[in-house]
């Protein structure tokens, strides 16, 4: 069997002691790569299309990546490919890095997170995480979802609400598939209207796909006196991140949210466990089915941290201590200043720096009663001493 992947995907060794397996550039995949492939692994910067795939031999493709957007899953089902992804296997790591965010534009406002109101455009594996950490904090957090809200789906911690309040918020934070078509299209769905409307003491955030925000929209909004502050780690134009628009933003990344190791590597054991059971299905090879990545890959490693956790100022700590956004922010602000922008966007994804969630850290300082619970939820363990 012939299997080609995205070079990007970790984990993939086990395939080749039984597969021929081969990694290349997903951005630059072309019909000539995977025209006699039976499989097809990607991630998200890799159109899987009829351009693609026409006349080929595959009859598998496994995105490593919690949206499809990239996936003309019509198209795949229409020729009889079978299709799998990953939904949710990032979902802590972009969750994470919101919460750090927010964190740090209410330290540079002086006011404590514990309290404000968070807006989630979104309530899938990702918004449902976010949600999570939200409230263990004390966030009062609103959400849409037209789909689960049509169908009265009862939510934890969280209070169904219209756009107009979900957008009033102190915390917008953007988490939709992109699709264009149908009632729920998210496309642009935050538009010139719904940005006129945010104000300088909100904070805008998305994650999930460049698309969602009209970019140029945007550009205009925040270059108005009264325009809010945002984060961005997804950009309309991608791998091609806009001079004017960056500069304008607190935070701007290269669409790295959810690239932890953990989030990289369960996504990638998700597609090879559906991969396998595919196999099975088609042929019962069962010995096949065995090679997988080992759990303990997964498990973020452990960490002592030394200090107190009794303020936000604290908990930012321990979360920059981890991973450090800022980083991340300067690497792309480095990158815009290079000869061909696009190519040091996609260098900074193929060859970003292990990150490892907070799941495996103990805290070996005293931890107030008020943050425990959210500590609790992100995995972080107490020493006797706390």
């Amino acid at each position: 069997m012939k299997i080609v992947a995205d070079e990007n995907m970790p984990g993939l060794e086990p395939l080749g002691s039984w597969a021929e397996l081969t990694l290349l550039p997903g951005r630059t995949l072309s019909h000539a790569d995977v025209v006699d492939a039976d499989v097809l692994l990607v991630r998200s910067v890799t159109a899987v299309n009829s351009r693609l795939l026409a006349d080929s031999a595959v009859r598998f493709v496994g995105s490593a990546t919690i949206g499809t957007d990239h996936i003309d899953l019509d198209w795949l089902q229409s020729h009889g490919i079978a299709f799998a992804h990953a939904p949710g296997c990032n979902a802590r790591a972009v969750a994470e890095y919101v919460l750090q965010a927010a964190l740090s534009w209410s330290q540079q406002r002086q006011e404590p997170l514990a309290g404000k109101r968070i807006g989630l455009v979104g309530l899938g594996n990702v918004g449902s995480e976010v949600a999570m950490l939200f409230s263990a904090l004390g966030c009062g957090v609103l959400a849409i979802d037209p789909p689960r809200q049509r169908c009265r789906e009862e939510v934890n911690n969280t209070v169904w609400a219209s756009e107009a309040e979900v957008l009033a918020c102190d915390i917008v934070s953007v988490h939709v598939p992109l699709t264009r078509q149908g009632e729920d299209a998210t496309w642009h769905m935050i538009d010139a209207a719904k940005l006129t409307g945010l104000s300088e003491r909100q904070l805008l955030m998305s994650t999930c796909r460049g698309a969602v925000i009209d970019n140029d929209a945007l550009l205009q909004r925040l270059a108005q006196p009264d325009a809010p502050v945002v984060v961005l780690d997804v950009w309309e134009t991608e791998p091609c991140v806009p001079p004017a628009l960056f500069g304008l933003v607190s935070l701007g990344t290269p669409h790295i949210a959810g690239y932890s190791v953990q989030g990289k590597l369960l996504g990638s054991a998700m597609v090879m466990t559906a991969l396998h059971q595919w196999m099975e299905q088609r042929s019962g090879a069962s010995e096949v089915a065995q090679t997988h990545i080992q759990s303990d890959r997964i498990t973020a490693p452990a960490a002592i941290w030394p200090h107190d956790i009794d303020s936000d100022e604290a908990l930012l700590a321990l979360l920059v201590g981890r991973y450090d956004l800022g980083v991340d922010h300067r690497h792309l602000q480095d990158s815009l200043a290079e000869q061909n922008p696009g190519d040091a966007f996609d260098r900074l994804r193929k060859q970003y720096a292990g990150r490892n969630e907070l799941s495996g850290v103990a805290i070996a300082g005293a931890v107030s009663v008020a943050y425990r619970p959210v500590l609790n939820y992100l995995g972080v363990t107490f020493t006797e001493s706390s």
